[in-house]
């Protein structure tokens, strides 16, 4: 009888070894897959990051008229991108607020005491996909407005205005100066132009057009509702 009972206690044992190795094994599996999609999202993502330092790289060089100039663009260019990775790790790289992502790219340009921009959006959210080409573009647009538009003189202003579209399919952002120098359209299209007209279409499938109005320079951005919000 005695046997009998120990018999039976070694197989309840050896069940509930049985049973655990069967956990493990299914644990180590969800956990190797899950970091395999970890290390192909990562690399995802450094590689969207790198074709934008390409491109700000390259169009920086090519559009400079000397190395100084090149190296400040270049720079100025990287800390933009690094203060919207800097936003989007706040959220574990999943989205951030339209509005935050906006007053992330427009703070360097923002006077202390002084009211340079007026603001309004929809509280809706940007897939970290879509944040940084969004975030370069208005940086693009604040850095042309500090060298040769409203925000180069100390009355300038700018309007930034985000809706949703009557159909609920795009967002519509435009950018509006005014109280700067009277403005007339450029000769050559400088990399910020090729940015917003070009990359934008090709990174979240948005429309962007600029108009070299004699008041100020008026942008105005259209973009899918779908591609802005897609992980």
């Amino acid at each position: 009888m005695s046997a009998d009972i120990e018999l039976e206690r070694e197989n309840k044992a050896l069940r509930l070894l049985l049973a655990r190795a069967g956990l493990e094994s299914a644990e180590h599996d969800v956990a190797r897959k899950l970091q395999q999609l970890i290390v192909e999202e990562l690399h995802h993502r450094i590689k969207n990051t790198l074709g934008i330092v390409q491109a700000i790289v390259s169009q920086s060089l090519q559009t400079a008229d000397t190395i100084v100039e090149a190296q400040r663009a270049i720079g100025q260019r990287l800390q933009s991108l690094g203060r919207v990775q800097d936003l989007l790790l706040q959220t574990k790289w999943i989205q951030a607020s339209l509005s935050s992502l906006i007053a992330v790219a427009i703070e360097p340009f923002n006077s202390k005491g002084v009211d340079r921009f007026s603001i309004a959006s929809p509280a809706i959210d940007v897939a970290a996909a879509a944040a940084l080409p969004l975030a370069m573009v208005l940086n693009e647009l604040c850095t042309n407005a500090s060298k040769y538009g409203a925000l180069s003189v100390p009355n300038g202003h700018v309007d930034i205005q985000a809706e949703i579209d009557p159909d609920g399919r795009q967002i519509l952002l435009t950018w509006t100066e005014s109280g700067g120098p009277t403005v007339e359209e450029p000769v050559r299209r400088s990399f910020g132009t090729r940015l917003i007209e070009q990359s934008l279409l090709s990174t979240i499938d948005g429309k962007g057009k600029i108009q070299y109005r004699p008041t100020g320079v008026v942008c105005v951005l259209a973009i899918p509702l779908a591609a802005l919000q897609l992980t």
